[in-house]
């Protein structure tokens, strides 16, 4: 049942229309499930609040729910045994669609992340951006978007006819290196050539042949790429992302001139003092932003106004999001405003959110892995240190510890990325994001486990199946369908606000009010209708945990 409708029809039929949101949603039920606040009727009503909520409350009548007044709000209080049967009714039939709403029906939504850049392997800083994104596609995939995954490849410039031009200095052949060899000539071929200005020239000669398509520059180049995205494949892999475009730089460097010409026809641009050409955004309240150097090269701005638009007209897109760290506000807001100045209506469906810095706490992990820590490295020390723990904890017996350790750590990371809001700074501590009790991944992986181990105790009793019984719901129960009747409205919440860390945080309320029931009344027990009633409490919350997990790409683990 829709309490909040039913809330809403009954009060505008006493008041008339307002806007929805000024019904709320209350985190407790302390002053009902739903409050309406009557201070801003008092102006147009002629009294006061106080008054205007006694009045209102005192002629709804809704069917399980209790309305009063109080302190100048209507509140709306839902009978918690009928809201329990209501919810488990609906999980029985529905499944975890009962947590679904298709919010986006007929839309699609395009999103920009990872970014992968060429000869180099992904390090701690990527680790939030790549699964910031997955989960947001997760959740507007669920809610009924079309979402196409892009993944904008740092592949244009000069730093590859750079890595050419020092790998035939030193008589390195780049098509017999691996990744960790194309990054270190990626580091040293950039000092190398600050130092030797033949070789820079060079540099730039070969950069020039990629560009225009010479065969010998695009097939060392291509194998940059190809094995730059073979190496960061792996790690998508851990993470089951699959993009639909790696379209980068490179791809929309073609499209440059056509904008260039567009903002200089429409006056948008200018040339600076040095000969760069920019745009200057002051009068926006915004910075100057350089499309094209002193030297003539085209700067990634220019890039990005290109691929904003050249990409609605590939995807046709109904919102384009960008994730980036915070340090890119600046950049996006310029880029969004060319957009609008040179009249394309896609300005209107960019958007860019961002995420604090990731950072290693400074200890063992830190010296081991190095400031830059490499997340394939990381990956590989979270599955190690899930798989010392399982053994530990003599819970190795009848499962496949590989795979386990690998849901574990995966889960742990997934979980400490996309705990916190996303605008605050992270500082990675890998031991804490692998306990089992606290705020992690692994402690909602364990509660999940428990409850699976319950269905199976239960059925080597031969007791099977769940049968609701309200008459014996215990308090705590009635907490726990209180937070699965308010999962859905929560997952839409965090879906418009763009902010996974809202479910990561409902997950955990879940788990915890869960576990209080669980260890404060037995399961299992002699009486058969008790259990199964209990065991129904047990299949409710295992499936908004499931749905839960599907949402931010946490594996699920059947058995611990």
């Amino acid at each position: 049942m829709d309490y909040k409708s039913l809330a809403l029809k009954a009060i505008k039929n006493e008041i008339g229309e307002f806007e929805n949101n000024l019904l709320v949603t209350n985190k407790t039920d302390a002053n009902g499930d739903y409050s309406f606040p009557c201070f801003s009727l008092s102006k147009t009503l002629r009294k006061s609040p106080v008054e205007i909520a006694n009045d209102v409350a005192s002629k709804i009548k809704i069917d399980g729910m209790q309305v009063e007044a109080k302190s100048g709000y209507v509140n709306f209080h839902i009978d918690k045994t009928k809201l329990a049967s209501d919810v488990f009714s609906n999980l029985q039939k529905n499944g975890t669609d009962y947590f679904v709403e298709n919010v986006g029906k007929n839309k699609i939504v395009a999103i920009d992340f990872s970014s992968v850049n060429l000869a180099k392997h992904f390090h701690i800083g990527h680790m939030r951006n790549t699964i910031l994104g997955s989960a947001l596609s997760n959740m507007f995939e669920t809610y009924g978007y079309k979402v196409k995954k892009l993944n904008y490849l740092g592949d244009f410039g000069i730093n590859y006819g750079k890595m050419i031009a020092y790998s035939k200095q030193i008589n390195k052949d780049i098509l017999k290196c691996n990744l960790n060899e194309l990054q270190a000539l990626y580091s040293n071929c950039v000092v190398a050539c600050e130092e030797d200005a033949e070789l820079k020239a060079q540099a730039q000669d070969w950069t020039l042949k990629i560009g225009a398509k010479d065969k010998e520059a695009t097939t060392l180049f291509d194998y940059i790429k190809k094995t730059t995205l073979s190496g960061t494949q792996s790690i998508f892999d851990e993470f089951n992302i699959k993009f639909d475009s790696f379209n980068g730089e490179a791809y929309y460097e073609k499209f440059s001139q056509k904008y260039l010409k567009e903002l200089r026809d429409k006056k948008i641009s200018q040339v600076g003092d040095d000969g760069a050409i920019i745009v200057d955004l002051k009068p926006y309240g915004l910075t100057v932003s350089v499309l094209v150097n002193s030297a003539g090269y085209t700067l990634y701005p220019l890039r990005d106004i290109a691929a904003a638009v050249e990409r609605e007209k590939e995807h046709n897109f109904d919102a384009l999001i960008y994730i980036t760290a915070n340090e890119q506000i600046n950049h996006f807001k310029n880029v969004f405003k060319i957009v609008e100045l040179l009249g394309y209506d896609t300005a209107k469906k960019l958007e860019h959110i961002y995420y604090g810095r990731y950072s290693l706490e400074t200890g063992k992990l830190s010296s081991r892995l190095g400031a830059m820590a490499l997340l394939k490295d990381i990956l590989a020390e979270a599955k190690l240190r899930a798989k010392t723990a399982i053994i530990e904890k003599g819970k190795a017996e009848d499962v496949d510890i590989n795979d386990l350790s690998k849901k574990i750590g995966v889960g742990a990371l997934v979980f400490n990325a996309l705990s916190t809001s996303r605008s605050k700074d992270i500082v990675f501590n890998l031991d804490r994001t692998l306990q089992f009790d606290g705020e992690t991944g692994p402690y909602l992986q364990y509660v999940l486990a428990r409850i699976n181990s319950l269905f199976v105790k239960a059925k080597n009793q031969g007791i099977n199946g769940f049968e609701f019984n309200e008459n014996l719901l215990t308090s705590e129960e009635q907490k726990v369908y209180r937070l699965l009747y308010f999962f859905k409205d929560n997952n839409i919440a965090a879906l418009n606000e763009r902010e996974p860390s809202n479910i990561s945080k409902y997950l955990i309320d879940i788990a915890k009010t869960f576990n209080q029931f669980y260890n404060n009344n037995k399961i299992i027990t002699e009486d058969v209708n008790l259990t199964k009633s209990r065991l129904s409490t047990c299949y409710a919350v295992s499936n908004a945990l499931k749905f839960g997990f599907n949402l931010l790409g946490i594996p699920v683990v059947e058995k611990m």
